[in-house]
């Protein structure tokens, strides 16, 4: 193992894909999963679910075949039901979700990289969330016309 002393905290918000996450990580003790949607704050929230899994989103994104009601907890929280005091690399890819988390990311999250819906997001624009995340030097690279975009960054 290269990181003989990593913890992994896996979120998943969607019932059916956290059960496949169960079974793989299982035998592991040194990763956690939670099933829960990361926000800016713990409460509840419906799940859109579509006809992939790859488009679940906390977001009305117009395909939505179901809708499942799942836990919202904050970054905060997370770290405390994980029993964590920092986060060496924020990995995410929250499907538009990531413009309300933003706020919340503090010194405890060293690095972070995932990737930005535009597309999805509150009339967010890429100066934005530059602006944000300045602490991080976010990096841009586009993935699709100038709607998606994996930043990365570390303070």
């Amino acid at each position: 193992m290269r990181y003989p002393k990593a913890k992994i905290i896996v979120i998943e918000p969607a019932g059916e894909n956290f059960k496949r996450i169960l079974k793989h990580v299982s035998h592991d003790s040194d990763i956690i999963p939670i099933q829960a949607a990361v926000g800016a704050e713990d409460g509840c929230i419906d799940l859109h679910l579509g006809a992939s899994s790859l488009g679940y989103s906390v977001l009305d994104r117009g395909n939505t075949t179901e809708i499942e009601k799942v836990p919202m907890l904050s970054l905060d929280s997370i770290m405390a039901q994980a029993n964590i005091e920092k986060i060496d690399v924020l990995k995410f890819d929250i499907e538009g979700a990531e413009f309300d988390v933003f706020p919340s990311l503090s010194e405890k999250v060293g690095a972070i990289i995932g990737e930005l819906h535009f597309d999805l997001g509150d009339g967010y624009s890429l100066r934005d969330v530059e602006s944000i995340l300045i602490d991080y030097n976010p990096r841009f690279e586009c993935l699709r016309e100038d709607d998606r975009f994996i930043v990365t960054g570390e303070r």
